[in-house]
């Protein structure tokens, strides 16, 4: 399980002596391309060189049939199901090629290849967790890297290793055997469930969600459409919230699109790309996207089931920057953060 990463496991094993002090070992290191939107990584696909988006809100990495096509993927015709996203369902079947993520080499990886015409951006692929998963995973998109880490021996005071203030906050489990990274965030005081999805481009909460915090959804600005996999698309407002917070960060009034991401897919985990074969009856009602993480430093220990996380800069919410499938509205970012508020 995990072959790409075993070999360098095994150095780390051997140099991390057991019961010693603080110890946060790389085991992979993603440098990422320059991308406002994504996290975006070279790699090879049989290879020929390509880009990879790595997504942390999609149960398995996928492909779209055209590009799988191109790329010389060998299929697996007897395997076809149904992949479903925030646009719906598609047919899929199975996929394997030889991988090259990083300087990480992975021969025979399976792939997802679905029924859509492409990403709409420069990845021919996304990258879900049954790669990610499974490890300490340290998102740093402000530097345009992401690490595979394992952490050892540390308390919760020494996992932010980069001497910054920060944030901490507590994972929750989904019972999935690929959990996805959820946290308890605060709308306008009222507990909300929240993924963290570097696939999304923006931070996205359910209108179930911001009515039970306050909002009135019939006087909020509308949106733009949000999409993903499937061939749907959902309308979106733009609503402001008084306060978001999570962990000691709060920020005042945030501005945050609202859509009913799970209006197709009542039973799925992931909430941009990709999830096959999975009904988990846990839905998060917001997905922390990438424009949360481009203005923090974030360690997530699953090990320990902590997050902590650093405020670097920039807007913590963005919904001037451009969606999926089209360009969102030009209403100022929110704030930056307060700390312990």
């Amino acid at each position: 399980m995990r072959r790409w990463l075993a070999a360098v496991f095994v150095a780390l094993a051997a140099s991390t002596q057991a019961h010693a002090a603080c110890k946060i070992g790389l085991v992979a290191d993603l440098p990422l391309e320059p991308d406002p939107y994504r996290a975006l990584v070279k790699g090879a696909v049989n290879g020929r060189p390509v880009v990879f988006m790595l997504d942390t809100g999609a149960w398995a990495s996928a492909m779209p049939y055209p590009d799988a096509k191109r790329l010389g993927i060998k299929l697996v015709p007897s395997f076809k199901f149904d992949s479903e996203g925030i646009g719906g369902r598609t047919d899929s079947m199975l996929g394997h090629f030889d991988m090259k993520l990083g300087q990480a080499d992975l021969p025979n990886e399976l792939v997802t290849v679905i029924n859509m015409h492409s990403l709409d951006h420069q990845a021919v692929a996304v990258v879900g967790r049954e790669l990610l998963g499974g490890w300490d995973l340290e998102l740093n998109l402000p530097e345009n890297d992401v690490r595979i880490e394992k952490v050892a021996g540390c308390r919760s005071t020494e996992l932010a290793y980069w001497n910054k203030p920060y944030s901490q906050a507590r994972l929750e489990a989904d019972g999935s055997s690929r959990s996805a990274i959820l946290v308890t965030v605060l709308l306008n005081g009222r507990a909300v469930t929240a993924m963290i999805d570097s696939g999304a481009t923006q931070s996205i909460v359910t209108p179930g969600a911001a009515m039970s915090a306050g909002i009135n959804l019939a006087k909020a600005e509308d949106g733009d459409e949000v999409g993903g996999i499937g061939h749907n698309h959902l309308s979106s407002k733009v609503a402001t919230f008084s306060t978001f917070a999570l962990g000691d960060e709060t920020i005042k009034n945030a501005k945050l699109v609202v859509a009913e991401m799970w209006q197709y897919n009542r039973k799925e985990e992931t909430g941009t790309r990709l999830g096959p074969m999975t009904r988990d009856s846990t839905e998060p009602r917001m997905l922390l996207g990438a424009d949360f993480l481009r203005a923090h430093r974030v360690l997530i220990a699953n090990s320990m089931g902590l997050m902590v996380f650093s405020y670097v800069g920039g807007p913590v919410f963005d919904i001037s920057q451009r969606s999926e499938k089209g360009t969102s509205g030009a209403t100022p970012p929110s704030a930056p953060p307060a700390q312990g508020q």
